[in-house]
């Protein structure tokens, strides 16, 4: 036991956990430091002391090559260091529980995805590569600029994912804010069906000085793809201005893509402690006639309400919830249903078998696309599938209620794996 330096040690073992450093080696790190300290500048005569983290950098693209057709010259190593990595039906035979925790999955070849996918230990977007001209056009790319290739891997994912929902190819997203007295939004009047809005302190639904009307009522806000009502003081406004702002025309793409990612996803969540938290809270600008829960829904993201499915009531069987399920997943393309294991324990009773069963008969019977996750705020029961998707509870509550940031929510759900003990 270690009698000085608590507070040190404290941020030595967090930046070692980062960087996936055991707690035992914190004292014998080679390279660059764990955590060293730094001047940050107050005025022109004064720093503040601060400390510097080295972690490593965002697992960006997995390329699954299952058929070797990817030429021998490519410089793996270099791929590595810049966020892709390459491996092969070997790699996978001889680590099944690996997990890989990049952002997207590219499958060259004529494999299809669900003979690879066995365990959830891969990305939860893939595309599929299986024409010749398609996997030459990526070689191309593995063998020019980094930056260059994820950027055109996230196009062809957006593209992909776009259209399997069935929505347009091209939308477009509006950051409405009283700088500019929403003019973007008032020159939209009337075509709203391609559009994602972000409306700065909900100006567009308000009334405006002079007895003017709303720029956008509830004919208009159900017509969009997706409506938020932000203030400043939320995370949501700081990613729309680093798109704003950013320079770089491939980091600015990259990141419009995600915003419409984000804004896209469609998401169920049954959870008796949300729903309770968002019958509670009041909607931040509020619309004439709309709660929280239809705000919410505005933003793609649907919480039954009490009247419909009270879930934190007896629920004897499953008649009221899958009634509910029903007319939300029929036909509506839902990409992630997220529900507490409570739930399912409830409805099903406890065994290692219940939530695939609940996947199985539940869930993929009305839409197999869907992604399922599973949320309890004591962690993962070891005796659920191995192949089950897991969230902490803490990291739905946090993105629905205290911060209410669709794109950090969507990050969350897109991360989403197994919980097995060797991550890479």
């Amino acid at each position: 036991m270690r009698q000085v330096g608590w507070g040190m040690l404290e941020m030595k073992i967090g930046a070692a956990y980062l960087r996936k450093i055991p707690g035992s080696m914190i004292d014998r790190v080679e390279g660059l430091p764990l955590i060293r300290a730094i001047e940050v500048p107050a005025d022109a005569d004064h720093f503040y002391l601060g400390f510097e983290l080295f972690v490593k950098k965002p697992r960006e693209i997995l390329v699954l090559d299952m058929e070797g057709r990817l030429p021998s010259e490519i410089d793996i190593q270099e791929k590595v260091r810049n966020g892709i990595k390459i491996i092969g039906k070997i790699h996978i035979r001889n680590h099944p529980y690996q997990v890989q925790t990049h952002q997207i999955a590219v499958l060259l070849g004529n494999k299809p995805r669900s003979a690879i996918e066995i365990n959830k230990i891969f990305p939860l977007r893939w595309i599929h590569l299986d024409s010749g001209e398609e996997i030459e056009e990526f070689k191309d790319l593995l063998r020019g600029n980094p930056e260059r290739l994820i950027l055109e891997v996230w196009k062809k994912w957006i593209a992909t994912y776009l259209e399997n929902k069935g929505l347009p190819s091209d939308p477009e997203f509006l950051v409405g804010t009283a700088k500019d007295k929403y003019k973007g939004l008032k020159d939209r009047r009337g075509k709203y069906e391609n559009l994602v809005v972000f409306d700065e302190h909900g100006g567009a639904v308000s009334a405006g000085a002079g007895g003017e009307g709303p720029i956008l009522d509830r004919d208009a806000l159900s017509k969009l793809l997706y409506y938020q009502s932000y203030s400043n003081v939320e995370s949501t406004p700081k990613r729309l201005n680093i798109h704003q702002m950013t320079v770089n025309p491939l980091q600015k793409e990259r990141l419009g893509i995600e915003i419409i990612e984000a804004a896209l996803t469609r998401v169920i969540v049954i959870d008796e402690r949300i729903q309770s938290a968002v019958r509670k809270k009041k909607a931040r600008y509020p619309i004439p006639g709309m709660d929280y829960n239809e705000e919410l829904r505005l933003m793609n993201i649907f919480v039954p309400r009490k009247e419909e499915v009270d879930l934190a009531g007896e629920m004897h069987d499953m008649t009221a919830l899958r009634k509910w399920l029903k007319a939300q997943l029929e036909g509506k393309k839902t990409d992630f249903l997220v529900i507490h294991f409570g739930i399912i324990e409830k409805l099903l009773g406890t065994g290692g078998t219940v939530v695939g069963k609940f996947i199985r008969e539940e869930v993929k019977t009305l839409d197999d696309r869907v992604e399922v996750i599973i949320t309890s705020g004591r962690g993962k029961p070891n005796f659920i599938s191995k192949k089950a998707l897991f969230l902490h509870f803490s990291s739905i509550a946090r993105y629905l209620l205290d911060e209410r940031n669709k794109l950090h929510f969507t990050w969350e759900l897109f991360s989403a794996r197994t919980r097995l003990t060797n991550h890479e």
